[in-house]
């Protein structure tokens, strides 16, 4: 097996020095896919990463391989994180199979890290090159407390409107200042903010008398009745299954799903949705917990400023929700952004680790 892998790197043309930060670098490869003895190689475990040290030597990163049999120009990446800024470094690498057993060094490829940026003033975002800029959730305020008398339908003056009233769909009520349903599918929008990116959250205060119940949350919501446009996350209460969709002509299309991580949602817990440029993501809240990222989907149809909002179905007496919130998400927090050109996994540096 030894004898394999040694020649196995002399398959490797080139060894590249990609984008670089003044913390971290990006280096590739292309994974060998044939053994010294010509046949197909199956048994590779993954690679060590030498970057100015020598090659071999007992400081390296491991470097996981996708699998054991490379197909053809099958390329491998990493973004090796913690370096110093300003600084020239040179990487080699060496092929490792399931027994340990290491081939010889590859040619090298040296690059230089950025300059050390200076600081910037605080945010809400957090960094990590090689993924998406993660952005807080909520940003927003509650529009809408429902503290005040009841309302059949929910207005607020005239702050509320119902998007599908000619198609059957009832206005939301108020009652003892929590949102509830009206006497069917019930659904209500509101518009906040100029912006497409927006958000849209809320507070279940008291659970459905029946199963299989769904509530929405609506972004950039157009339209009346079967022009009614915009897009929603439907969550059926007693699973916890969520659904991302595109509603055209108030027929809905999915395009994302799952189900909450604990399952069904809970007295206390609240939901959230943001629709940034055309990511969508769905937001939760266990009572007394944080929010967190519950999975997001993709699609592009709407990208114009549109009304946010709720919705029950089917009807459901017993059902409560409290403090809607939501509007525009500002624009130093509507960045999203991926670096990743192909499958990469992130290294601290020197990262010594033996099979």
């Amino acid at each position: 097996m030894l004898r394999r892998l040694l020649a196995a790197l002399l398959l490797i043309p080139t060894l590249a020095w990609g984008a670089a930060t003044p913390t971290s670098v990006d280096v590739s490869w292309t994974a060998p896919t044939t053994s010294a003895d010509g046949t197909p190689l199956t048994d590779l475990a993954g690679y060590r990463l030498y970057l100015s040290t020598p090659c071999p030597s007992l400081q390296y990163a491991i470097v996981p391989s996708p699998t054991s049999a490379p197909g053809p120009s099958e390329t491998v990446g990493v973004t090796v994180n913690g370096l110093l800024p300003s600084t020239t470094y040179t990487a080699r690498i060496t092929a490792v199979d399931f027994s340990g057993n290491e081939s010889a060094c590859s040619t090298s490829a040296s690059g230089m890290t950025l300059a050390a940026l200076p600081p910037a003033p605080a945010t809400n975002l957090q960094l990590s090159f090689g993924q998406e800029i993660l952005v807080s959730f909520p940003t927003t305020a509650v529009v809408d407390a429902f503290n005040r008398a009841d309302e059949n339908p929910l207005s607020d003056g005239s702050a509320w409107s119902n998007p599908g009233a000619g198609l059957g769909v009832t206005a939301l009520q108020l009652s003892t200042n929590q949102a509830a349903s009206g006497t069917g599918s019930s659904a209500s929008v509101r518009d906040v903010g100029t912006t497409p990116n927006l958000e849209a959250y809320m507070t279940v205060t008291t659970l459905p008398g029946a199963a299989g119940v769904s509530v929405g949350l609506f972004t950039r919501s157009t339209g009346a009745d079967a022009t009614w446009d915009g897009y929603e996350v439907a969550i059926v209460h007693d699973t916890g299954a969520w659904a991302l969709q595109r509603v055209d002509n108030a027929a809905p299309t999915t395009f994302a799903s799952g189900t909450f991580t604990g399952g069904a949602l809970a007295a206390g817990d609240a939901i959230g949705m943001t629709s940034i440029g055309s990511t969508h993501t769905v937001w939760l809240k266990r009572a007394g917990g944080e929010w967190t990222k519950a999975g997001t989907g993709v699609d592009a149809t709407y990208s114009a400023h549109g009304s946010i909002g709720m919705l029950v179905a089917p009807a459901d007496a017993t059902v409560r929700y409290d403090n809607f919130g939501g509007g525009e998400v500002a624009d130093s927090v509507a960045i999203l952004a991926s670096f990743a050109k192909f499958p990469r996994v992130k290294l601290n540096y020197p990262d010594r680790v033996s099979f």
